[in-house]
């Protein structure tokens, strides 16, 4: 059976989150990190950085350590507690380096200036929303990437063993145990990022510290409108 409204995942996170078992260790979270910091260092004069689903501040650790100013936003307020007590929000010059931390839901838009930054990062935290939400979620990214700034993100696709499994609430959005899942083919990313320059965009396995294997989709792209 179809349903039409997606539930509410702030609980489900926040309990995620309590639970101790984010590490940011499993080879698939650093392969993004390490994909995203190396395509921004050959962005001439990259500062800020938006880390979007930014979860207990793994990565938001790194890219602080490469020099940047680090935004910070998730659905979570349990997440957005541990990453304060991992990542303290620093204070500085627009330029400098520092951190920022926000709960905010995406769904509703980024509160952010357009343009405003050099990069956006996005480690598993834009599969969770229908169609029409998802589009929205892009074209905000777009707004606020300045027109020669870098995304790169990854996401669930149909590869994955969870994808058809569960209460289905749309097309390829499933469902188990409570956790909702927009699952992503190549196809339908490619139409998403329609007006952009796509540089990567790699089918993978993994296996996350518990051992369960899963497939994503990781995708480094530019906004079309550079230069």
């Amino acid at each position: 059976m179809t349903t039409e409204r997606i539930p509410d995942q702030q609980p489900l996170w926040d309990a995620w989150h309590a639970s101790g078992r984010s590490t940011g260790r499993y080879a698939g979270h650093q392969r993004l990190r390490q994909t995203f910091t190396e395509r921004m260092t050959r962005l001439p004069a990259a500062r800020r950085v938006l880390d979007v689903g930014c979860g207990q501040g793994h990565d938001m650790l790194a890219m602080a350590a490469a020099g940047w100013h680090v935004t910070g936003v998730d659905l979570s307020p349990e997440a957005i507690r541990l990453a304060r007590a991992r990542v303290p929000e620093q204070s500085g010059q627009p330029d400098a380096a520092a951190t920022e931390l926000h709960v905010h839901d995406i769904a509703a838009g980024l509160p952010f200036a357009t343009g405003r930054f050099d990069g956006v990062y996005s480690h598993l935290a834009l599969h969770y929303f229908t169609e029409r939400t998802t589009q929205h979620v892009f074209d905000e990214i777009g707004r606020v990437l300045r027109p020669d700034g870098v995304l790169a993100f990854c996401v669930k696709s149909t590869a994955d063993p969870n994808y058809g499994k569960g209460e289905q609430f749309g097309p390829r959005i499933f469902s188990v145990d409570g956790h909702v899942r927009h699952f992503f083919d190549e196809e339908y990313t490619r139409k998403l990022l329609t007006g952009w320059r796509i540089e990567m965009l790699d089918h993978y396995d993994g296996r996350f510290e518990s051992g369960r294997s899963s497939a994503f989709i990781g995708v480094v792209a530019t906004r079309a409108d550079a230069g």
